[in-house]
């Protein structure tokens, strides 16, 4: 079910971060994906970015 709007990445975390994350996105009644996803958009720095999406795509290391 990849949309043009969606992309698929790859992270490496230890299995304690792993299990914590799917310990969390349980509590909430969501998958893991939706979770970290939920999380990476809070941070303030994404969501600033987010909001100039439409913009030139500037990324930074």
């Amino acid at each position: 079910m990849n949309s043009p709007e969606r992309v698929q990445v790859t992270v490496r975390i230890s299995r304690e971060l792993d299990e914590a994350l799917a310990c969390q996105a349980r509590k909430l009644g969501v998958t893991k994906n939706a979770y970290i996803a939920m999380v990476l958009s809070r941070v303030p720095e994404v969501r600033d970015s987010m909001k100039g999406s439409n913009r030139d795509h500037e990324h930074t290391a």
